[in-house]
């Protein structure tokens, strides 16, 4: 094999692995956001629970002021 082919053959090798890195890191961020997404739901909702049930009229504290 000659040096032209031998670099082309290269740089293939270094797009595919390149690529398939960057293919990963994405869709790696992408699965992690949407898992994390139900975690802050259920969080907010627990502290809007442990809010009304510490304070019940919470909602309602402009009535008392």
């Amino acid at each position: 094999m000659d040096k032209r082919k031998k670099d082309q053959i290269k740089n293939w090798v270094v797009f595919i692995i390149l690529f398939i890195l960057s293919v990963s890191l994405v869709i790696s961020i992408l699965v992690l956001s949407n898992a994390m997404a139900p975690i802050k739901d259920i969080e907010q909702k627990a502290e809007e629970l442990a809010i009304s049930s510490v304070f019940p009229f919470y909602r309602y504290r402009f009535l008392y002021l």
